[in-house]
């Protein structure tokens, strides 16, 4: 149980990590939704209806499998 709640909190904070190594790279302040928005291509809770044989369109027009 213990490591399960570790690995869960860890995903929460996933995205907010991105962010900031973005902003340290990048030098521009992204919301971890966003970033995780263009890099997936979908939200929580989105399906895939409307997208080419199961692939996902991100943010940044890259078509993934």
């Amino acid at each position: 149980m213990v490591l399960a709640k570790i690995v869960k909190e860890d995903q929460k904070l996933l995205w907010v990590r991105v962010a900031s190594r973005f902003k340290d790279k990048a030098g521009r302040a992204m919301h971890p939704e966003t970033l995780r928005e263009k890099v997936l291509g979908k939200s929580e809770g989105q399906s895939r209806e409307g997208s080419k044989a199961g692939s996902v369109k991100n943010g940044w027009g890259v078509r993934w499998l």
